[in-house]
């Protein structure tokens, strides 16, 4: 499989964010889309636009957070292009994933009946952005760290993915919005519980309602649909 993400300073990252997490932050939302999929991440190609305004010390803060996941993932860097602007920083990936299972799962495969999935927690990435908004970073520190540096689930989720899924995505743009991509694309609907959906706690002081967490985005979990009968293993698995 074949996937890229793009980071525009102050679209998707703060300019006041540390550039290592950002480096970070640019591997992990590629390798979200690949284990997605069923795949594990293989080989990128990495693009940067550098601001003349910034440093070189910033810049090596950025490579290193880069090199640091890419060795943390087993993804071989085996190409790109570099530039200079008078502008903002703008960052691109291109990844290459190889599927772990016969069949790749599109987003527009989802049957009726399936089960839907996600994992992880929905809702740090919004909060953590909120927070360092407020000045509350220390009272949110896991949701902050979250949106900076984004957990992803474990790379044997790739491999349940690749045997029990018929749709999948990775829930980058919110979690409402990533499932009614796979509704749109499946020609079905979904019926989701407010109850049965892992949010985030304790965010009342950040003045976050539950549709504000689960329409975030910066999530970079997984989503996935799959047969009712696959229930019980799937379960057993996590």
């Amino acid at each position: 499989i074949v996937t890229t993400d793009t980071l525009v300073e102050g679209v998707h990252f703060l300019s006041a964010d540390p550039l290592e997490t950002v480096g970070k932050k640019l591997v992990r939302v590629n390798v979200s889309d690949c284990i997605a999929k069923g795949a594990l991440p293989h080989q990128a190609l990495f693009n940067l636009v550098w601001p003349s305004s910034r440093s070189d010390e910033e810049l090596h803060a950025l490579v290193n957070g880069l090199g640091s996941d890419l060795r943390a993932f087993d993804i071989d860097l085996i190409g790109g292009d570099t530039t200079s602007s008078p502008g903002r920083l703008v960052l691109s990936v291109t990844l290459l994933g190889c599927p772990v299972g016969d069949n790749v799962p599109r987003r527009g495969d989802a049957l009726e009946g399936d089960d839907i999935w996600i994992t992880g927690v929905i809702g740090h990435g919004v909060a953590g952005l909120r927070a360092i908004e407020r000045n509350l970073e220390s009272d949110f520190p896991q949701s902050v760290l979250h949106y900076r540096v984004p957990q992803l689930p474990s790379l044997e989720i790739a491999h349940l993915i690749a045997q029990y899924a018929n749709a999948s995505a990775d829930i980058s743009d919110g979690l409402v919005a990533d499932l009614g991509n796979i509704c749109d694309a499946s020609e079905c609907g979904a019926t989701i519980r407010l109850s049965d959906i892992p949010l985030v706690q304790n965010v009342s002081s950040l003045d976050l309602r539950s549709v504000d967490l689960l329409s975030g985005g910066d999530d970079y979990q997984c989503l996935f649909t799959a047969p009712q009968n696959c229930r019980g293993m799937i379960e057993a698995k996590t």
